[in-house]
């Protein structure tokens, strides 16, 4: 079963908490992206600089809307190293603007977006941001949403290495302490194929 939001936010902290021990957890951000409709093919594509742990790199990507594009760019670009962003899909993007009733309507408009993604069990995720940019909403969000799985992916096998050291020195209290981490974040995915790679 797939977590719901509140789930998600605090897996995302135990994540975030467990990877920066080891200095292991995945960060990006974007200084820039440029964004181009293509009205008779009813295609958009997306050009954006990020920064995933502070090593610059480009991002490209083509697809129906802003967020599809993003998010085909950055599987495109980083399953080869996270292999499970193979294995995630968009269910639906939804976005409502708040608008404060001033005397310049819309000048100080706030816009949510939700992400839901679905992974291959079919259990779907929803990520959210809120900023006065459809555009930028829509792209944090995306980035959020990689981030997560990659992280989660990362915690994943480091955890699965933790747990066999701690049982071979019989340290049970540890291995209690991994396991209930591990069953948080096998909620996001599906990782035998991952593991089935790693062992041939």
């Amino acid at each position: 079963m797939a977590p719901t939001e509140f789930e998600q936010r605090q897996i995302r902290e135990r994540i975030k908490s467990f990877l920066d021990e080891s200095g292991s957890y995945v960060a990006i951000s974007v200084s820039s992206f440029s964004i181009e409709e293509d009205l008779r093919k009813k295609a958009s594509s997306i050009v954006a600089d990020l920064s995933i742990n502070n090593k610059k790199t480009k991002i490209k990507g083509v697809g129906v809307g802003i967020v599809d594009a993003l998010l085909r760019g950055l599987v495109d670009k980083l399953s080869k190293n996270y292999p499970s962003l193979k294995n995630i899909k968009i269910s639906e993007f939804n976005a409502k603007a708040k608008i404060k009733k001033k005397a310049r309507p819309g000048s100080d408009a706030v816009v949510d977006v939700d992400l839901v993604l679905e992974n291959t069990r079919g259990g779907k995720i929803i990520f959210s941001h809120s900023a006065k940019s459809l555009n930028i909403s829509a792209v944090l969000v995306v980035l959020e949403s990689v981030e997560y799985f990659i992280n989660s992916e990362i915690a994943f096998l480091k955890l699965k290495t933790c747990i066999e050291n701690a049982s071979l020195r019989k340290r049970n209290d540890l291995v209690n302490d991994y396991m209930f981490l591990m069953t948080e974040v096998v909620k996001n995915m599906n990782y035998d194929k991952i593991l089935t790679k790693g062992s041939k």
